[in-house]
């Protein structure tokens, strides 16, 4: 659904990484309105490894649906980070639950401090516009980080 938003808005140049080969699947029948593939590529990568991408390789970056479950901790940010080129902008959706109680708070403020990230924005949001039957109570909010990734040394 993201790669799709993206391309509606424009984007021509779209990667989809993702741990799950279904999910991958359906990323691939994804298909712009003049008839071509929305994903220029898609990779099958697990974020607590690193990943067959070169460092800064992306103007931008958006994770939806990544730090959702409490699968990934903070820690695999740095595999966002080190894939970003200095100065891309990055959107990340994490689970509020998850930011406050598994350390992403703390690993954004650190990382922003240590000038590894600019932080723009953070913002809390309803992950869902319609109640959700099987969503646990609680867990229907996110936080959406929006930073900058900076120059390495």
């Amino acid at each position: 659904m993201c790669g799709d938003a993206l391309s509606r808005l424009g984007f021509s140049t779209i990667d989809g990484i993702d741990i799950s080969a279904a999910m991958l699947a359906e990323a691939a029948r994804k298909v712009r309105d003049n008839g071509g593939p929305v994903y220029r590529q898609l990779l099958q990568a697990d974020l607590t490894q690193t990943i067959a991408i070169d460092d800064g390789t992306y103007d931008g970056l958006v994770c939806a649906g990544t730090f959702t479950h409490g699968h990934l901790g903070p820690e695999s940010l740095n595999e966002v980070w080190r894939i970003a080129a200095p100065g891309s902008i990055c959107s990340i959706g994490i689970n509020a639950n998850h930011y406050r109680d598994a350390g992403f708070a703390a690993k954004i403020a650190e990382d922003d401090e240590r000038q590894v990230i600019s932080l723009i924005d953070l913002v809390d949001i309803e992950t869902y516009t319609t109640p959700q039957p099987d969503v646990t109570p609680g867990n229907d909010r996110a936080k959406v980080l929006v930073c900058s990734v900076n120059a390495r040394a």
